[in-house]
């Protein structure tokens, strides 16, 4: 095999090679960089208490919603106890949205909205009552709730009579006036 020219001159200048001597400050040099301990990475506190919180936050918020699911609803702790009351309660709703449909297609919603929201709020703090800890008499509470719906009913009954009697006796002025 034929050697390569670099090889060659290597073997041909090898005594040259092997007599000279590095200079000291080279190997001092070489010597402080193998008396070095390799680096350990750094450990940043901020970052993993940085996660710690995150994922903490995290669980809180899955705690938290877990727990408003996993609460009964108001109709399902009013079916539970009183299951005549939610079929009462649908009955009366449909009859007062039909009553307030005629009075809102007769342009006067405005007369008994007022009433409606007082009876409303009456109704509300009857039923928080009704599923707060420590009622008494659950049977009369029930009844004064199905009362509010029948005094619903009664008022807007009466709005209606009214606004009926007044539109037929503005059409019978008003045929009055054209004959």
């Amino acid at each position: 095999m034929q050697k390569d020219k670099l090889e060659a001159y290597i073997e041909s200048k090898q005594r040259e090679f092997n007599n000279e001597k590095a200079p000291a400050l080279v190997w001092t040099a070489i010597e402080k960089e193998l008396d070095k301990k390799p680096e350990k990475p750094v450990f940043r506190l901020g970052f993993f208490l940085s996660i710690a919180a995150a994922a903490a936050v995290l669980i809180c918020a899955g705690v938290a919603m877990g727990i408003q699911y996993a609460k009964p609803s108001l109709e399902s702790k009013l079916l539970a106890t009183h299951p005549d009351y939610l079929e009462a309660e649908k009955h009366y709703q449909q009859m007062v949205n039909y009553k307030i449909d005629k009075v809102q297609a007769l342009g006067q919603q405005e007369i008994v909205q007022q009433d409606l929201k007082q009876l409303d709020a009456v109704y509300q703090e009857l039923k928080s009552e009704l599923l707060s800890e420590g009622v008494g008499d659950e049977e009369m509470i029930v009844e004064a709730m199905i009362e509010h719906y029948k005094s619903k009913l009664e008022l807007l009954s009466i709005v209606l009579d009214k606004l009926q009697s007044q539109d037929k006796l503005n059409l019978n002025q008003d045929e009055k006036v054209n004959m």
